[in-house]
């Protein structure tokens, strides 16, 4: 067999990595699952369940329909691991899911809240809203 016609029949398998996965120069998959402490194990949580996800002092926890779950992860990191997932850092302690925004609600002229599926309301910055803006195109 001649090499061009097997990079030819493996080319077919190979598939990008999405961007902004590279890690010092490896490319390292986007996970689809985080792994949070429940009951004594370390469960793997899947990334769409996760509403939003919000730092508390030394605390970062992850919120669900079912809960409040507490990550080991920074918000700074989390935010980097989940951005391939439409997270979108919309205040310096909260990280929101896009695929749950409902509505934008304005406060006054630059103050801004996010709701969520559910009724929950997260805070959108003034400097974050025309990132935003631009992002959703409203």
């Amino acid at each position: 067999m001649m090499p061009h016609a097997a990079s030819r029949r493996v080319s077919g398998l190979l598939v990008p990595w999405p961007p902004g996965s590279l890690v010092e120069g490896v490319a390292e998959p986007a996970l689809d699952r985080l792994p949070v402490r429940l009951d004594g194990e370390i469960r793997l949580l899947p990334v769409a369940e996760v509403l939003y996800c919000y730092a508390d002092g030394d605390r970062t926890m992850l919120v669900t329909r079912g809960g409040e779950l507490r990550s080991h992860l920074s918000l700074s990191r989390l935010a980097e691991r989940l951005e391939p997932f439409r997270f979108f850092r919309c205040h310096r302690a909260y990280l929101v899911n896009l695929g749950h925004v409902c509505s934008v609600i304005p406060w006054t002229r630059n103050a801004f809240s996010l709701t969520l599926e559910g009724g929950k309301e997260v805070p959108l910055s003034k400097h974050r809203a025309g990132e935003l803006r631009k992002l959703l195109g409203w």
